[in-house]
């Protein structure tokens, strides 16, 4: 056994939430914060001092800390150990999760101190932090099944961390039960890889001859399974479809909330499950063209609903969905290295976008609906700019860090028309929404009276989130280098060169927000709510929850109706017909006792003339 100084970004966000939530309370709100934040920069730390000594070329290491016990399932067994997998793609998330992390917490310590449950939020801030530190670096797939639980569980917490509201509560058990659907698929999953291959950790489970091993005859069947579950597990965290639903409703929980969770990781978390399986993806070719084509559906799809919002933070979240499916469509592609850049960039721009966006509803004294806002560039013109730079960012405009992202990813689909076309199609489409929430919420006459100026802390990390976000297109030829010893495989080679596609497509970019401009520039109505009933049908995701809806209370209906009918049947109907029936042959047999000898005797002939007859008929073998 080892130890390794990548334990302490699991041990320190740990140990923050403990002292938080235990003694929070009697040492006041500035050390809790300052505890809780502290936690996570020193991992942050931590991880930079990784950073720099593996670079500029990362080379996987695998530390097992301690033996945890034996695992026995079927006719297999294996020792799991809680270890540590390290390699250039642990180190770039771990990167961003405690970086974007500590920018958040930052945030949060002016965000949130009107707050009554403020050492609450951030001890679950922590947990938050470090269920996710341990999915990324877990070493085999059991330690990454509790991280991922324990980042739905403390999504949960977040999400309905006000709980007097309703709406809350019940964007938190949605969350929750989608989440739940994936956590089953990814058990699915990784059971079937250990009744195959007796063993959990990612040096055996997925090394090379890991494909000669599950594409055997005797053990192939068990392929689509795997794959499967991976795929639900991927798309309920992820927010994909189908298993999407949750997500936009997850934005009833505080504004730092969604850019941690909904923005920079755990959203992520099904991109990075199917990066780190990628040697199991690729036995299928197959499977592969299904998340691409699922990926581009989903961005297209989650564009479509952004363009109908209203409210701003739900922008935000279809939003983050379409660029979720750019990184599906990048890893159905085979083109690893561009979804893992675009998680990066989008990291920055989107947690960018939610905490400027958090800056105006605080301003707003509350107001998110677009419609009710406007003019606010007059009175916060540093949040004005800093939101247009994320906005930017995120429609893809060069030379801001989401161009480059997106860039890579549609020259990976160039020769493929249709999601290449689908790519281009959802960038105009980003263009055009992020333009009309800029527009509507900065320009035209101002409809807020007194709007509250953000403090020192909010607006010093959304500045740092400002300069990644416009500076973070150039990492691409160095990720492409950190990842080639560790990852061999030509996916994780990112394209960085601007082509003449990659140019026409910015052109279009551009003509999309002139247009946003043009409807929207000078305080015009939303042109696009004039169809009542379209606008309605689009605006709530094509109405997929109705129809989940539908199809529970169906079940749950379907589940009433038997239970009560079988209810009744044995506690009312079965045991009345029991007891008639035996009342009314108790009745008739009764009847015949007259206590009249003829009638006795005549019984007893006719009982000897059946007997006979019978004998007969069937022990005689007939009349004849």
């Amino acid at each position: 056994m080892q130890f390794d100084s990548m334990a302490l970004t699991l041990i320190l966000p740990v140990l923050g939430a403990l002292v938080t939530g235990l003694v929070g309370n009697r040492w006041g709100r500035g050390i809790s914060a300052v505890v809780a934040s502290g936690s996570v920069f020193l991992s942050f730390l931590v991880v930079l001092s990784n950073l720099v000594t593996a670079w500029p070329a990362a080379e996987a290491r695998s530390v097992d800390l301690w033996k945890w016990g034996t695992l026995t399932f079927g006719s297999g067994t294996t020792d799991i150990y809680f270890g540590l997998y390290i390699d250039a793609l642990s180190l770039t998330l771990m990167t961003v999760i405690t970086g974007v992390g500590f920018l958040i917490h930052w945030f949060s310590t002016e965000y949130m101190k009107g707050d009554s449950d403020f050492t609450r939020y951030f001890c679950y801030l922590n947990l938050f932090i470090a269920a996710m530190t341990l999915l990324v670096l877990a070493n085999n797939f059991i330690l990454l099944i509790i991280g991922w639980g324990g980042v739905g569980f403390a999504s949960f917490a977040l999400i309905g961390f006000w709980r007097e509201k309703p709406s809350a509560a019940e964007a938190a058990k949605k969350a929750f039960v989608m989440n739940v659907v994936g956590d089953i698929g990814l058990m699915v999953a990784v059971f079937a890889l250990f009744q195959n291959l007796h063993a959990l950790d990612y040096a055996t489970v997925l090394n090379d001859g890991v494909a000669t091993i599950l594409l055997d005859n005797n053990r192939g069947e068990w392929l689509p399974l795997v794959l499967l579950g991976l795929l639900v597990g991927a798309y309920a965290k992820s927010a994909q479809l189908p298993l999407h639903t949750w997500l936009p409703d997850a934005m009833e929980g505080p504004t730092p909330v969604s850019a941690l969770i909904h923005a920079a990781t755990m959203v992520t978390a099904g991109v990075y499950l199917l990066v780190r399986t990628h040697p199991l993806l690729e036995l299928s070719p197959a499977f592969l063209q299904l998340v691409a084509v699922m990926g581009a559906v989903t961005a297209f799809y989650a564009a479509c609903c952004a363009l109908f919002q209203n409210d701003l933070k739900r922008v935000l979240a279809y939003s983050t969905m379409s660029q979720l499916g750019y990184m599906f469509l990048a890893v159905g592609l085979g083109a690893y290295g561009a979804a893992v850049f675009h998680l990066v960039t989008h990291a920055f721009f989107k947690a960018l976008l939610f905490l400027a966006a958090g800056i105006v509803i605080h301003a707003a004294h509350g107001e998110q609906d677009m419609r009710r806002l406007g003019g606010l560039a007059k009175d916060i013109p540093f949040t004005a700019f800093m939101f247009g730079v994320g906005g930017l960012a995120l429609a893809g405009m060069f030379p801001f860090a989401g161009f480059f992202s997106k860039e890579a990813i549609l020259h990976a689909a160039h020769e493929q028309t249709f999601l290449f076309g689908m790519g281009a199609l959802v960038a105009l489409m980003t263009a055009f929404y992020t333009g009309r929430a800029y527009f509507m919420t900065f320009s035209g006459p101002q409809r807020v009276d007194s709007p509250h100026l953000p403090g020192g802390p909010t607006t010093l990390s959304c500045l740092i989130l400002t300069v990644l976000s416009i500076g973070a297109g150039a990492f691409a030829a160095p990720l492409s280098a950190f990842f080639d010893p560790s990852h061999t495989v030509e996916g994780f080679q990112i394209h960085t060169e601007i082509n003449a596609s990659g140019i026409i497509v910015t052109l279009l970019v551009a003509a999309s927000i002139a247009l946003a401009w043009v409807m929207y520039g000078k305080g015009q109505q939303d042109k696009l709510g004039r169809n009542v009933t379209f606008n309605n049908f689009v605006r709530t995701g094509f109405q997929v929850d109705a129809a989940y809806l539908i199809w529970a209370n169906g079940f749950r209906d379907l589940g009433r109706l038997c239970a009560h009918g079988v209810d009744r049947l044995f506690s009312t109907l079965l045991p009345g017909l029991i007891s008639s029936s035996f009342w009314g042959m108790g009745r008739s047999l009764t009847e015949t006792q007259t206590g009249q000898v003829r009638h006795y005797m005549v019984s007893i002939m006719l009982s000897v003339v059946v007997l006979l007859f019978y004998a007969l008929l069937v022990g005689g073998g007939g009349l004849i």
